[in-house]
């Protein structure tokens, strides 16, 4: 006898009506559907029988089969050859007259029980963790490039990739950074999980987040910027890197992989810039701004180079010396005789 989840077989084989010692088979408990298995001498003649199969939930199935071959072992599906089903036209067992069946169903109401259950949770400032799995905020426009569950869909591609079609010409440029706004989520990552910046057709990221351990559920850069890892949370931020120099041109493309619904990365304004002009300072007058270019349109190669300094900063267009400091490449300002004492945030 087969059944799922359970039941079992009895046979009246001395004729003097149906009891428990007249069973032959017994499925106890409940699970899958599996098969149990006696050996039967049966006299000739007619005998009752009664089969019970019972369901605990989910799928439901029970059948009779039978062998002529002892100890024939348990099957594993229903087969003509070895195993035959009992019917009114099966070879060995027949069934004959009629057959009664009687189905139970429970209608008393369910019992509930109350279970108390408690969930300790460690605060933050005590060491906890905190989990962030909701909208992402604070990004540009409408729109942004996201994705989540990136190892499935198209099953065949387990790393998704975006790929400019053809590379960026920067013979020539020195100072080059790439700047791009991410955000992510913090609540299931694994450290199979990462999101990559490439600038070459190689292997090796410019840009790699990922998860710091199988603990840490979120993403952090802490493979490609170990000194100074930037945590990604649900507000895009900007992360920038400097590029070598030397580069003539760059193959940008990037690739991600995320294995479950809730890990969810998103990626905006990918810019490349190229820092023109580095400065040490840090004071500005006021809170007026001012818009300093170069006079002659190259780059500070050697002192002095002239400014004009625009706006409500100073009452009339005034021209600013710029120097190098002592052993650096690093410009300074100054508006004598102007303004002797106010140095300008250059940038």
């Amino acid at each position: 006898m087969g059944a799922d989840d359970g039941g079992y077989l009895r046979i009246d084989l001395d004729g003097n009506g149906i009891s428990a010692s007249d069973q032959v088979v017994a499925l106890d408990g409940t699970g899958a559907f599996r098969y149990g298995t006696a050996d039967v001498d049966f006299p000739a003649g007619t005998f009752d029988f009664e089969w019970l199969a019972y369901n605990a939930g989910g799928a439901f199935g029970s059948e009779l089969i039978t062998s002529f071959t002892a100890g024939g072992g348990t099957p594993s599906a229903v087969d003509d050859w070895e195993w035959e089903p009992i019917s009114p036209i099966s070879s060995t067992v027949t069934l004959v007259g009629s057959i009664a069946i009687t189905t139970y169903t429970v209608t008393a109401a369910p019992e509930e029980k109350t279970i108390p259950f408690l969930v300790a949770i460690e605060a933050p400032e005590d060491g906890g963790s905190v989990f962030g799995g909701g909208q992402f905020g604070v990004y540009e426009g409408d729109v942004f490039f996201a994705g989540s569950a990136l190892n499935k869909f198209e099953s065949g591609v387990s790393t998704k990739s975006i790929t400019w079609n053809a590379p960026i010409d920067v013979s020539g440029k020195e100072n080059l950074k790439l700047t791009v706004a991410l955000a992510a989520t913090f609540l299931d990552f694994e450290t199979s999980d990462f999101l990559n910046f490439y600038i070459d057709d190689g292997n090796n990221p410019l840009i790699s987040f990922s998860a710091p351990s199988g603990n840490d559920k979120f993403f952090n850069d802490q493979g490609t910027n170990g000194e100074n890892p930037t945590r990604l949370d649900l507000n895009f931020q900007d992360v920038t890197y400097d590029l070598p120099d030397g580069l003539s041109e760059i193959r940008l493309r990037v690739e991600s992989v995320t294995t479950w619904w809730n890990e969810i990365v998103g990626m905006d304004n990918l810019i490349l810039l190229q820092e023109r002009l580095k400065s040490s300072f840090r004071r500005f007058i006021s809170d007026e701004r001012a818009k300093i270019s170069w006079l002659n349109g190259r780059e500070c190669c050697s002192p002095p180079r002239t400014f004009v300094v625009l706006g409500r900063m100073l009452p009339m267009i005034a021209r600013v010396r710029l120097f190098l400091a002592p052993g650096t490449n690093c410009p300074y300002s100054s508006v004598a005789p102007f303004y002797p004492d106010r140095d300008f945030l250059v940038s």
